[in-house]
């Protein structure tokens, strides 16, 4: 008993050091990548640096110069972004790619914590962890200054809430996010139904009512009855909520329209157009938020 204690807490001990290990590990190519990047912009034609991030940094330029944003052209994001990247004209141009940095820092440390909360007795979720962590990808599309984690962390952190069951901050994150990039919209169903194991099942959507008989004759009217009482029965179900699943849909919804009317009021149409509009119609069919993208170029 006493043995297989000790080994328990020298197999914990291990964990602890690999994780301090791959933590340190994961910081220092940060920091290398970083001025590699610093010295590839000064000494090459071809930049590191993303040219979005000039955009966003633009576009903060103009936040404090008292204009609108959406007066760098092609600068399509939320207003949230270009204040973010206000610091750049104070502290240091790169401050952005440092705070994008240091955010991927904090998604693996979500990523790590809410896999000790689900799976309590997962051996591997230290490589599970640098899945993320030492993704090359993620490393580079940060420091290059791309806001992609922004969105990336809300969402995650809204996970970590949900499952330690702070679920008013959960729903405050994830209107966060979907006001930051639109496409986080897709999982608000996946949301909703983990909020509630019994919300939309099959067996509720397709019990139907047979108390009348119906005739043979009478196929194509069945079937088109049958059709409208699935469809019927699905949009009941759609609407019963329960008290976590009606919190989070009020909420997030709350913090996603405030936001937007808020912009609204402050940069008008153009903000609308701009950040959501654009995004619909857009024609520029190698970019992935193409409508068609999918479709045409993979």
């Amino acid at each position: 008993m006493g043995h297989t204690h000790k080994e328990y807490k020298n197999n914990e001990k291990s964990a602890i050091f690999f994780e301090w290990l791959i933590f340190f590990v994961g910081i220092i190519i940060r920091i290398i990548i970083y001025y590699y990047g610093r010295w590839q912009d000064k000494n090459f034609n071809v930049k590191f640096t993303d040219v979005d991030y000039y955009v966003f940094s633009d576009a903060a330029k103009y936040v404090l110069m008292n204009k609108s944003p959406y007066e760098r052209y092609t600068y399509r994001y939320t207003p949230l972004l270009a204040y973010i990247m206000i610091p750049n004209f104070f502290v240091h141009f790169s401050f952005g790619k440092i705070l994008f940095s240091f955010i991927d820092i904090l998604v693996t440390i979500l990523i790590n914590q809410i896999i000790k909360i689900k799976y309590t007795n997962c051996k591997n979720y230290i490589f599970y962890t640098c899945l993320w962590f030492l993704n090359p990808l993620v490393i580079i599309i940060s420091l290059r200054g791309n806001a992609d984690v922004i969105p990336c962390f809300l969402i995650i952190v809204t996970i970590f809430c949900i499952y330690k069951k702070h679920i008013f901050l959960s729903s405050i994150f994830y209107g966060l996010a979907v006001n930051f990039k639109i496409y986080t919209i897709i999982y608000a169903l996946p949301f909703m139904l983990y909020l509630n194991k019994n919300y939309l099942l099959g067996e509720n959507i397709f019990q139907l009512n047979e108390k009348k008989k119906k005739k043979k004759n009478d196929f194509l009217l069945n079937t088109f009855f049958y059709i409208f009482r699935i469809i019927s029965n699905f949009f009941v179900e759609l609407f019963k909520l329960n008290y976590e699943q009606f919190l989070f849909a009020i909420c997030s919804s709350s913090v996603f329209l405030i936001l937007n009317c808020v912009f609204y009021i402050i940069y008008g149409y153009e903000f609308l157009y701009e950040s959501f509009i654009y995004h619909i119609i857009r024609r520029d069919h190698r970019h992935n938020f193409f409508p068609f993208f999918f479709t045409l170029c993979i």
